[in-house]
């Protein structure tokens, strides 16, 4: 996943420092004119407590490699259920009438929701080794490109959610930390939940959960070895990739951010494996 460039001049926390970095490539995203509104002054609140219940029930974040896993051989036929219905419920909706903190935590929700029932359905029919196998049959569309929700008679994929409503609709870079791709390279699945009221502390605490594990950011040596999500949404965390670095200098422990002066190249790195006990 790794890909580089020129020697570059990096001024960073005061440091010159000289060392091959990756090219910057993101994710076109693009906003979904559909979506673009919510009801600042609305009300509802949008119960989520039963998507809460299954995460609770098969999570467990207590692997030695400290990244949770997701028991998907456990989830019971009622518990399957009532993720169905869950899903069902938030389909029901119609997310224009939420205030913004209600609709941000709709959306991320039912990514989530719709990923794990995907997942689920995959797993169940012939056991997958990533999230990239999760199809329906040989010719059966990528997980992200499937059709597997319709909100206001709208039919929506993950990518739709997450690149067409998410990204541009927030412009908040924590959102990445917030949902589910069930890798081990990227963020804990948690039970920790946005529910409106909540975004901010548990966006923070997904952010710096993620931004302390070693599959963030490592040191190789000399190298640096970074999180391929910062290459698929670079320009979701900085402008550049020198203000990449420095925001990445002030999220990881600081034997880490310590060493950057020293660095001579970076590569990104992600690991697809299932994130399975």
């Amino acid at each position: 996943m790794a890909r580089t460039r020129s020697i570059v001049s990096l001024v960073m926390l005061g440091v010159v420092s000289f060392f091959t970095v990756a090219t910057m490539a993101a994710v076109p995203m693009k906003l979904i004119k559909f979506w673009n509104d919510v009801e600042p002054e609305s009300l509802i609140n949008v119960d989520h407590s039963a998507f809460k219940e299954v995460l609770t029930a098969y999570i467990s974040d207590q692997h030695p490699s400290g990244i949770a896993r997701f028991n998907f051989n456990a989830v019971s036929a009622s518990d399957r259920t009532k993720l169905e219905s869950y899903l069902d419920y938030l389909q029901l909706l119609e997310p224009r009438q939420l205030n913004e903190g209600q609709a941000k935590a709709y959306w991320v929700n039912i990514y989530n929701a719709a990923t794990l029932k995907m997942m689920l359905d995959a797993y169940e029919d012939d056991r997958v080794s990533s999230i990239r196998d999760a199809r329906t049959g040989v010719f059966s569309a990528r997980p992200w490109k499937r059709k597997l929700v319709t909100i206001s008679q709208q039919k929506m994929s993950l990518d739709d959610i997450h690149n067409g409503v998410l990204r541009p609709m927030y412009k908040d870079h924590r959102i990445h930390f917030a949902l589910f791709f069930f890798s081990l390279g990227g963020p804990d699945v948690s039970a920790t939940i946005l529910e409106g009221e909540n975004n901010e502390e548990v966006l923070n605490a997904l952010e710096k959960n993620y931004m302390s594990h070693y599959r963030a950011a490592r040191l190789n040596g000399s190298e640096l070895v970074l999180s391929g999500l910062f290459e698929t949404y670079d320009t979701d965390f900085a402008d550049d990739f020198d203000s990449l670095l420095q925001y990445i200098a002030q999220h990881v422990p600081e034997e880490i951010s310590a060493a950057f002066p020293n660095i001579s190249d970076t590569r990104y790195e992600y690991d697809w494996g299932i994130n399975t006990p």
